[in-house]
Order: structure tokens, then C-alpha cells, then sequence
């Protein structure tokens, strides 16, 4: 039954505007509304404006509008029927207006509570309204929904503001119409999972209280995922992580071994602390989000996000603590995950951010949008690597999401680094000896650039040249971005990771010793993690557009060859699980407008030759341009490797274990699997994209491991530092590069040389000759395995 709205809903809905609410609110408020019984809408605090906001918004949603709200007169929910009851010989009670609604499957707003201000301290007369209804034995179906006017997190301790107006959570009428003053256009809406009365009262029968507080909790949570934990000030944190035995026990420790007294030990932990915690503010996380917004819709087309991901993101932070782990290419991507969250109404997260980005005045900012930070290493410090353990253990007991990098630094070479599991064990700790029985989702999340906005830095720093430190003066000169324009940006969950079932699916359990057993756990879920966020990242216009041209042998192509090369290259990434971008998915002209990126940023260049249009790439631009293809280099890592050894089974094996810096593989599986199905792959090729392709796309990798290898048997003896060794390699490559005993000028990466020189020390190439120094053991080249590729 559909009923009207009525003259206070129109009034409301010109009033207090519209709640935001997603896609997966509003099916819950449909399917209720199909229910063939009565619906009760539930809301947490009792108040006039909310029951008109959610009537308003029923109202436009054609669904069944709320005849009455308990504990509200019916002179502000029907004006009409109250006047006729004026003149009735006996006025209804809530519990008589509630049945008479029930019976006619009609529609009511319930409060759980009213607002506990100074002034006024009563309950709404809910549970008496309901006590019959439950008795009677209605098949009613009650709705909780979170009505959210502010965003503040809710403190641990009440105020007396809170006190005498009511606190965020449940408003006085004056702190109410304060909220209403200044978020009236930022309220959102939030229905958590409807509760079917006759499958509750089969299990705990007509008990009202169990059904109340069942409802109190399902708001609860809704509200939690938006507005966060009950706020914990950054001062008691920092206590908190002070008074914990692990860092007293340090600050003893380090007292005894260097001889000084335990207070001004105790005085450097303070500054420790000071050094890494952050100081959330929400004020700064809405400041920044305004600023972010201008931002990105000027330099990029748009933010495409995994909706279906995000959904189930949103549910699992209903019942978890959130551990996020995204790819790190950008420092845009320190901004993204905040902004979205925002935007999406979900609570930001804490991120652990590298020191080199608590510089004046960003890093003030940044701690205040929830950074905390950490040094690059802390070897040698058993006081720092206490205090920021334990700091971690505090944010998560605390009940924040919690985000970090598992590949530590940025990657500069387009691929997925090697996981590093210093921060995830520290999470995988505070789940193991955390006494409160919390559980941790680990979610891989990818974040994929059309075209970088560091690209040029990168370059820089893959040619050979210093990193430069992040300054003041950094952030005034990235200004110039907003002048360019870089596409879309992309954003992929993968499926959350239980960190209890993960763990406990490897025989162990929570509060069992430290040992060998709980590293390789957490070995083994940072390559599951790097493993998701490969399989989530999405096949871009850029990344096939760059595997056609500089798999193509030559300098460049004609526009024509360029689109049949990129169909057959998306086509086999797509048959390998790769996941397309929303411009290949919408099947516009994606892989023009990935050219034309390129060539405004000159990367490549159009030339015109009898009348045919040809895109060429230089020399210079082929490392750029590999940044791109190496997002998607994964998909064909192994056939590339298998390619490369010319299908033979022993140099494909030495191959990937020489590469392994290189390439993450799939976990659980065999190489023997991993080798069949690459061969069989590679078999079923189409003609357009062949063998020798695919082995090209290795082909950088192979030349520039050669040529360090080369250079170290050539200067057998020789002490140097591993940077240096990196610079005689580089150096090497570009000579060669003009005789033409080296093809690819892609193979000039720093990166690549960097793993080459660090698997020549796993190798014995290069020995530890001390100070610092490497060197060379004058080894033969496996010029074998490293042979040129056909």
C-alpha cells in the first residue's frame, strides 16, 4: 500500500533538502517497502526534523510514507488526521495508533531515545508502543536508518556542551538546529539490515528490550562506518603508547645499556612519539577534501571507482577493523583513498607516511588529515621500533582504519614491488595479542594513473639522477600540474583478507608466542596481498597502447597498425583475468585518446609521411612509455619468462628465480603448473600479438641484467659501493646503446640495474668487502641465460 505524502512532507522536503544515500540504502528501502506487512522505520534519537527528512525522503522515493511518528503529535505527521481526533470522544494512545497502523500494513517512525540534554532527560514511550505489537504477533518488518547531520566523531568522554545540549549522536533541539544551520546539505542517510519481527521472535520471543537494543546496535554501526570510532584525543594515544609494558620494558632496556637514567630515556620516547603520531582532525580531512575536489576535477577526467568493491568494503568495516593496503606510484595516492572515503561517507583513515613528508607546512596538514610517520629503517633503534609498534596496536584497540604501503616506497617502474613486511607484521601483532577479540580485514586496493603526474621526476630518477627531497619549495613548484591534464584515475578493491581466518587457516591462533611460524604467515599474506592488487588493477588505454608500440621493433607506427596491435593486446590481457578500465569497457575511442595524452605530454610525437599519419617514439621517451606497460606486465610475466628461454623448461626456471625482484607469481602454485599453462598460452596466440612479442615484453629486463653482470666480470676486484656499481652499469648500457649491441633504451633503468646488482649479491657477483663497500668476485657471465632474444 502506497500512501500520500502529505503537507508536512512537502513542507520538509523544501525545508531540510535531501539526505545523500547510496545505491545500496535505497534497495534496502525498497525491498522493505515490498514487504507485504507493516514497515517501521527505526531512527536513534527522538526529533521532528529527522521523521520529516525520512518521511521526505520516502516521500520522493514512492514508498510507503510514515502515518505517525511515536512520541511526536500527529499535528506534524498528518495536520488532518490530528484535527479530526481533536473531536473524537477518546483520543488514541501511541500503542493504539501503532496497532491500528500495523493492522492496516501501513508505515511508522519509531526513536529509540531522546536527546539527554540538561534541560530535558526522558525516553520516548517506544518499547510500551510495542509491547502489544510484539504480542499480537504481526509479521512487521522494522528498518533501522542513521540519520547523520554532522560527521564529527562522537568523543569518549562527554562534555558539557554535550551535557546541556545533547551529544553528536543524539542532539538537543538547540544543538540540532546548530547541525541544521551548518550540514544541512551534507546529511547523510544510512539504512542498516531490516530485522523481520517473526524470525526475531522465533528466536528470542516477544523480549522488546533484545529488540531495541538489537536496532540500537544495527544504527550504531552504520554510524560508526561514517563518523568512526568514539574520537580518542592524539594526547591520549600517545599516553597509551608510553604506558605500554613493550615500550617501559624498552626504556629500561635502553636506560641499562647506555648508562643513562630512566627519565631522560623516557623523555626521548615523548619526542619519538611527538615525531610519528598524528592529530586527526575532521575539519582539515573536510578542508582538504574541498580543495582536493577542485584539484582533481581540473587535472583529471574523473575518478572511476569499483562500486561492487566499495559496497563490500563498506560491510566488512560494519564488523572489522579496516588495515588498507594500496599500490603506491603517485604521492597523489597518499590524497585519494582520504578524498573518496570522504566523499563515499566512510570514515578516513590513519596513513603511515615515510618522514621525508613531515616537512613544514605540509607536514603539520598531513597530520592533522590523519598521517602518522615513520623512519625508512629502524635498524638499531629498539626504542623507536617499540613505540611505533605499539602505536599501530593503539590506532587499531582505538578502531581505525588503519592505511599503509606494503611496498614501502613508490614505484617507479610502473610494476608492483616486492612486498615488504615490516608494517604488515606490526598489524599481524596487534591482532595476535589484542585481548578485545577484534577482528582486522586486510583490504589490497589498486590505484591506476591514465598518466603520472611525477612522470617526469620518475624519469629523471631512472636515468641515473639524485632524488631530489621533498621541500617547501617542491609543493610550490607541483603547481604547475594544474595546468595539464592526466586522464582518469582509477580505483579497485579486491576482496578483504580476514586476518583471523588467514592465520588461523595456517595453525595459528590468537595470543600464541612470537616465532618463525607467524613470519611466514605474514610472509605469505604480504604475497597474497601484492598477488589481489595485481589482479584488480585494471587493463588502461595507456598501459596497451605502450605495449604496442614498444613491443612493435621499430620507431614507431602507423595510427592504423597501432589500433589493430592494441585490440589484440587487450584482448589477450582480458583472456589472462586482466580487468578493463571503464574507457575500454565503454568501448569508446579509448586508445586515441591515450595517444593523444602521450603527446601532449611528449611522450610520443605524430608525423605525417605520404599523406599517413605515423606515431614514433625516440629513444628518450622508451623509458617513460615502459612505465606504462609495466602495469600490466604481470599478466604475462610467465609467458614472457617461458618466451624468453625459448620453452625450455630448466632456463625458464633459472630465468624466474634471477627475475623473482622482478615479477610477483601467483601463490600456491607450482612452477610446473605455471610452466604448462604458459606454454599452452602462448601456443593459443592470435598472429596479430606472437611469441616474439610477448618475449619482448622482457626484453629491457634481460639486457640490462646482462650488461650488469658484464660489468661485473669485468671489473673483477674492483670495490665499490652498490650506487656506484649502479652507475658504471648505466653508463655501460647507453655506449652499448649507440654501438647497437644494446637495443632497447628502456634497459637504462635505474630500477632495473638496482635488482640486477642486489641478485648479483644473493648470486656471489658481488662480496661484502666492508665500510659499505661491494666488491667484484669476477664471476662469468651467465651469458647462457642471459642471452639476446630472437
Amino acid at each position: 500500500m502506497k500512501a500520500h505524502a502529505g503537507f508536512w512532507a512537502k513542507v520538509a522536503s523544501w525545508i531540510v533538502g535531501r539526505a545523500a544515500m547510496d545505491g545500496q540504502d535505497r534497495e534496502r528501502l525498497s525491498a522493505a517497502d515490498g514487504f507485504a506487512g507493516p514497515v517501521f522505520y527505526v531512527l536513534l534519537g527522538k526529533s521532528l526534523l529527522d521523521a520529516w527528512v525520512l518521511s521526505s525522503a520516502l516521500r520522493r522515493a514512492g514508498l510507503r510514507v510514515p502515518e505517525l511518528a511515536v512520541g511526536i503529535s500527529n499535528l506534524f505527521i498528518r495536520p488532518w488526521r490530528f484535527l479530526v481526533a481533536l473531536f473524537a470522544r477518546r483520543r488514541e494512545s501511541d500503542a493504539e495508533r501503532l496497532s491500528r497502523v500495523a493492522k492496516a500494513n501501513g508505515a511508522a517512525i519509531l526513536f529509540l531515545g531522546a536527546p539527554q540534554t540538561l534541560i530535558r532527560h526522558s525516553e520516548p514511550p517506544t518499547r510500551a508502543a510495542l509491547l502489544p505489537l510484539v504480542t499480537m504477533g504481526l509479521p512487521a518488518t522494522f528498518v533501522p536508518v542513521a540519520l547523520l547531520w554532522s560527521r564529527e566523531p562522537q568523543g569518549g568522554r562527554r562534555r558539557f556542551a554535550d551535557i546541556l545540549f545533547g551529544d553528536v549522536g543524539s542532539p538537543g533541539m538547540l544543538r540540532k538546529l546548530w547541525l541544521y544551520i551548518w550540514y544541512r546539505n551534507r546529511l547523510i542517510a544510512k539504512v542498516a539490515p531490516v530485522v523481520d519481527l517473526a524470525r526475531f521472535s522465533a528466536v528470542r520471543g516477544a523480549d522488546t528490550h533484545a529488540l531495541l537494543a538489537d536496532l540500537r546496535y544495527r544504527i550504531q554501526r552504520e554510524r560508526r562506518v561514517v563518523t568512526g570510532p568514539p574520537l580518542t584525543p592524539a594526547w591520549r594515544l600517545k599516553e597509551l603508547v608510553l604506558r605500554s609494558q613493550a615500550v617501559r620494558e624498552a626504556i629500561h632496556g635502553a636506560s641499562r645499556d647506555e648508562g643513562r637514567p630512566a627519565p631522560e630515556i623516557h623523555g626521548r620516547a615523548a619526542k619519538m612519539i611527538g615525531e610519528v603520531a598524528a592529530n586527526f582532525r575532521l575539519w582539515m580531512i573536510r578542508f582538504l577534501a574541498r580543495v582536493m575536489r577542485f584539484i582533481f576535477r581540473r587535472i583529471y577526467r574523473g575518478i572511476d571507482v569499483d562500486r561492487d568493491g566499495l559496497a563490500a568494503l563498506r560491510d566488512v568495516a560494519r564488523r572489522s577493523r579496516l588495515c588498507l593496503v594500496p599500490s603506491h606510484k603517485s604521492h597523489v595516492d597518499y590524497l585519494v583513498l582520504s578524498y573518496l572515503f570522504f566523499e563515499e561517507g566512510l570514515f578516513p583513515p590513519h596513513i603511515a607516511a615515510g618522514e621525508n613528508l613531515s616537512f613544514w607546512p605540509l607536514g603539520a596538514i598531513f597530520r592533522r588529515a590523519g598521517a602518522f610517520f615513520l623512519r625508512r629503517s629502524f635498524r638499531g633503534d629498539r626504542l623507536y621500533a617499540a613505540i611505533f609498534r605499539n602505536y599501530v596496536k593503539a590506532l587499531f584497540r582505538a578502531g581505525y582504519p588503519v592505511e599503509f604501503f606494503i611496498e614501502g616506497g613508490r614505484s617507479r617502474t610502473g610494476k608492483l614491488l616486492a612486498p615488504k613486511f615490516g608494517m604488515l607484521s606490526m598489524v599481524v601483532d596487534a591482532w595476535r595479542t589484542s585481548a578485545a577479540r577484534e577482528s582486522i580485514a586486510v583490504v589490497p586496493i589498486s590505484i591506476s594513473y591514465e598518466r603520472l603526474v611525477e612522470s617526469e621526476s620518475y624519469l629523471r630518477e631512472l636515468s641515473g639522477g639524485e632524488k631530489k627531497r621533498e621541500d617547501a619549495w617542491a609543493v610550490v613548484r607541483a603547481g604547475r600540474v594544474l595546468w595539464s591534464r592526466y586522464g582518469r584515475v582509477e580505483v579497485r578493491f579486491a576482496r578483504p583478507i580476514d586476518l583471523g581466518g588467514f592465520v588461523e587457516a595456517r595453525g595459528l591462533s590468537r595470543g600464541e608466542a612470537d616465532g618463525e611460524p607467524w613470519r611466514e604467515a605474514t610472509a605469505a599474506l604480504g604475497h597474497t596481498v601484492v598477488g589481489e592488487i595485481n589482479r584488480v588493477t585494471p587493463v588502461t588505454p595507456a598501459a596497451v597502447v605502450a605495449a604496442a608500440l614498444l613491443t612493435a621493433g621499430g620507431r614507431g607506427l602507423a595510427e592504423t597498425t597501432i589500433r589493430e596491435r592494441v585490440q589484440a593486446w587487450i584482448a589477450e590481457a582480458l583472456v589472462r583475468g586482466g580487468s578493463p578500465s571503464r574507457a575500454i569497457a565503454e568501448g569508446r575511442d579509448w586508445d586515441l585518446e591515450a595517444v593523444e595524452l602521450f603527446v601532449r605530454a611528449k611522450t610520443v610525437r605524430r608525423e605525417t609521411v605520404d599523406g599517413t599519419s605515423f606515431v614514433t617514439v625516440d629513444d628518450a621517451s622508451r623509458l617513460a612509455l615502459d612505465f606504462y606497460k609495466n602495469t600490466i606486465l604481470h599478466l604475462f610475466a610467465a609467458e614472457a619468462i617461458v618466451a624468453a628461454a625459448g620453452r625450455d623448461r630448466a632456463r625458464a626456471l633459472a630465468l624466474s628465480r634471477l627475475f623473482r625482484l622482478e615479477f610477483s607469481f601467483r601463490t600456491g602454485r607450482t612452477f610446473d603448473a605455471n610452466f604448462d599453462e604458459a606454454c599452452a598460452r602462448l601456443s593459443a596466440l592470435t598472429g596479430v600479438v606472437g611469441e616474439t612479442d610477448v618475449a619482448a615484453l622482457l626484453a629491457p629486463a634481460v639486457e640490462a641484467y646482462r650488461e650488469t653482470f658484464a660489468e661485473l666480470c669485468d671489473g673483477a676486484g674492483n670495490s665499490l659501493a652498490a650506487r656506484d656499481w649502479a652507475k658504471r652499469v648505466l653508463a655501460r648500457i647507453r655506449r652499448d646503446l649507440v654501438t647497437g649491441a644494446t637495443k632497447h633504451a628502456e634497459s637504462a633503468s635505474r630500477a632495473l640495474i638496482d635488482n640486477a646488482v642486489a641478485m648479483a649479491c644473493e648470486l656471489g657477483h658481488l662480496e661484502v668487502a666492508g665500510g659499505g663497500l661491494l666488491r667484484s668476485a669476477g664471476k662469468q657471465t651467465p651469458t647462457e641465460l642471459l642471452s639476446p632474444l630472437p
